[in-house]
């Protein structure tokens, strides 16, 4: 009796290991996305640092960046929240990664595509598609939908898929990553800070290769579907063999 009702159990872990298994492996590939919008919104972010050898911009820098990209009905107000919220070490300076959450969470991702604002934006569509993917990622780690991720959240995502494994150590790591006033939980604006390093942004200059970003997306969003078609063959190979060797159980102890 108790082997049958744990049977329903076992499958739903298997299922939950192999769609944080998709979810991981589909959103690398959607990284040349993320890179691609990075770029075009650090190049704002250096034409805004008065000081080449200086590697933040201050409050008074953050309305014509923000306009540059085309953000241009933001009031004082609105500009001044959304530093509060970039700063994250409150040292009312925005670097190069807080400067991407207030363009992400200012900007990005609460303007519709279709809107006039949008329209006029440079490069509006394809630096949106970028924070999409950082929204898509934090959405689907933070599986309770309470805003925040915490340690099992994270836990689950990167390590029940990686064989069981359970290193402690990583996993702190990974945590303290995102995690920047170490309270314990990871908001939005915080993962979207330590998203940059996931996807290896590049922090210093180098020569735009844009035909090489363009070959790498296109062969991405190719790879998304054949992933997905390959994860869910496996969840499918794992549950029958779970099942069989369930019946196997059950003969026996019969």
């Amino acid at each position: 009796m108790g082997l049958c009702s744990s049977q329903p159990q076992r499958r739903q872990v298997l299922h939950r290991q192999a769609s944080h298994k998709a979810l991981l492996s589909g959103l690398a590939l959607k990284f040349p996305k993320v890179r691609r919008a990075m770029k075009n919104v650090k190049k704002v972010f250096e034409s805004a640092r008065v000081d080449m050898d200086v590697e933040f911009i201050t409050a008074d820098r953050l309305r014509p960046c923000l306009e540059a990209l085309g953000a241009s009905k933001m009031t004082e107000e609105e500009i001044h929240e959304l530093f509060k919220t970039s700063d994250l070490d409150k040292s009312k300076e925005i670097s190069w990664r807080e400067f991407i959450i207030a363009v992400g969470v200012g900007f990005y991702l609460k303007t519709d595509k279709d809107s006039p604002e949008a329209k006029q934006a440079p490069q509006f569509v394809e630096n949106q598609a970028g924070f999409r993917v950082i929204e898509e990622a934090f959405k689907k780690i933070d599986v309770d939908n309470s805003g925040e991720v915490d340690a099992a959240e994270l836990k689950e995502a990167l390590f029940d898929v990686a064989g069981g494994s359970n290193s402690s150590e990583i996993l702190e790591a990974r945590f303290a990553e995102l995690d920047f006033n170490a309270d314990g939980s990871i908001e939005f604006p915080e993962f979207m800070y330590g998203f940059a390093n996931w996807v290896g942004i590049v922090d210093d200059d180098e020569d735009d290769d844009s035909d090489s970003d363009e070959q790498e997306l296109h062969n991405g969003e190719l790879a998304d579907e054949e992933e997905f078609k390959k994860q869910q063959a496996e969840q499918e190979a794992r549950e029958a063999a779970q099942e069989d060797e369930d019946d196997d159980s059950n003969n026996n102890d019969n």
